[in-house]
Parts: C-alpha cells; sequence; structure tokens
C-alpha cells in the first residue's frame, strides 16, 4: 500500500480541475467505472460525462506538459486582494466581504455543497460568524491565491486548512474552501505572506 504522501501526490493535480471534471475524471479513470455508471453516480447525462472528460483529461494533459515550470508570483493587485480579504476576514466584517463578491461568484465547500450567485453565496459567511476556531493568513497554495487558516493556538504550526480564491477585477469570482476536507493541506506546496 502506498503511503499518504505517495497518494496526496498523486491526487494534487485534480484539485486544479473543476468539480464535475475532477470528479467525472477521478471516477471513469482512477477508480474504473464506465461512462453509464459515472452518469448515474453523478446524476448527469452520458454526453455531460463524455464532455466533462474531455475537458478535464485535456487541462490534465496540459498541466503535466510544463511539470518544472516555476509558479508564476501573484501579481501586486491580486496580492493586494488577498491582503484585504484576509484582513477583512479576521476583522469579521462580513458585510465588506458580501460586497466585494461578483454577481456570478462560484462557492464549493469542499465535501459538502456548491452554490452560485451573489445571493445564495452570502450566507457563507454566516457560518464563519458563528466560529471562531480561524485566523486568516494570506497566501497561495500550490500556486492560487489563498487563505491559511491556522490553529489560533499555534498560529506558527501548519495550516490546517485553505481558501482558495479566484478574483476578477477588485472582486470575488470563486471559492474553494477545504475547511471539512481538511486532508488536503497534507502534503500541499504553500507559502504565506506577511
Amino acid at each position: 500500500m502506498p503511503d499518504r504522501s505517495q497518494v496526496t501526490d498523486s491526487f494534487r493535480r485534480y484539485l486544479t480541475l473543476a468539480p464535475g471534471q475532477r470528479s467525472t475524471v477521478i471516477l471513469r479513470d482512477v477508480f474504473g467505472y464506465t461512462t453509464a455508471e459515472v452518469a448515474d453516480l453523478t446524476g448527469t447525462s452520458i454526453a455531460a460525462v463524455k464532455a466533462a472528460l474531455h475537458r478535464g483529461r485535456k487541462a490534465l494533459q496540459k498541466s503535466l506538459a510544463t511539470p518544472g515550470q516555476p509558479l508564476k508570483p501573484l501579481s501586486e493587485p491580486e496580492k493586494q486582494q488577498l491582503l484585504l480579504y484576509a484582513r477583512l476576514f479576521n476583522d469579521r466584517n462580513f458585510d465588506a466581504l458580501r460586497d466585494r463578491l461578483t454577481d456570478e461568484v462560484h462557492l464549493e465547500l469542499v465535501s459538502r455543497t456548491f452554490m452560485t450567485g451573489k445571493k445564495e453565496v452570502a450566507g457563507y459567511f454566516g457560518n464563519y460568524d458563528r466560529v471562531d476556531d480561524w485566523p486568516m493568513m494570506p497566501g497561495r497554495v500550490e500556486g492560487h491565491p489563498a487563505l491559511l487558516v491556522f490553529d489560533p493556538q499555534d498560529k506558527d504550526a501548519n495550516p490546517v486548512y485553505f481558501i482558495l480564491l479566484c478574483f476578477e477585477n477588485r472582486n470575488v469570482q470563486s471559492i474553494r474552501d477545504f475547511r471539512y476536507a481538511r486532508y488536503v493541506v497534507t502534503g500541499a506546496e504553500w507559502e504565506r505572506f506577511g
């Protein structure tokens, strides 16, 4: 049996795929389900599975074509948006965070739910308002802008999970929150800003 770090390394590249593509490619190409079985498991049509497989495989091939490329640094505007987002989160200024969502924002609370649209996603911040186990630090994970979430009792340790963010101009276009999939942080390449 491979150890956990080998499994994590093997699946890390799948995290860059959109959720539908990721589940379809893993079910079909890793676990060996038929196209019809994948359609049944994901509640989609066979045509949708084939399309997701095509796009997902193409994206994976592209990511494998340049394995030795250094990670592109975040642009200064991206870095400033990330610093502001982390500060607003830590200040519990959730109204300001809601104002920074695009109208078509996507939220994936990994292993739990997927939401689309500013109105639906706005409620996401209320859940964080009810807990206090999350000092957020700006950084990046696997080259993507992220909030690194630390244990409030040990902020110098490794992050316990992370939230990937994608910005469009000055607003947040997508959020991928790994609060309920904390195993993903094991073996992930991350760096903290500030």
